[in-house]
């Protein structure tokens, strides 16, 4: 459309654009593959299709580094068993 109203109007580029009598390069695929594709038979509804699910091989991915550093804990830190212990007192009360 571009190229003919640059040499006409753009009532007369329109009209030519989309008139389909000067379809353009892509208007031209276009039509080319309906027309095949209209052509080909699709599948017939009969027709059995088998696909197979084969396992493939995937290379192991490591997600946690190579090397681990132990933790430093400072001297107030309880182990589990300490912290699952009863509390020694009664928890506060509401005033």
């Amino acid at each position: 459309m571009a190229s003919y109203s640059q040499e006409s109007s753009i009532e007369q580029a329109l009209a030519e654009t989309f008139g389909g009598e000067r379809p353009c390069e892509l208007c031209k695929l276009i039509t080319a593959v309906e027309t095949e594709q209209q052509t080909t038979p699709a599948n017939a509804p009969d027709e059995v299709i088998s696909l197979k699910l084969l396992p493939g091989q995937a290379q192991c991915i490591r997600i946690a580094p190579s090397y681990f550093t132990a933790a430093k804990r400072s001297p107030t830190d309880r182990s589990a068993a300490q912290r699952a212990k009863d509390v020694p007192t009664p928890p506060p009360r509401r005033v």
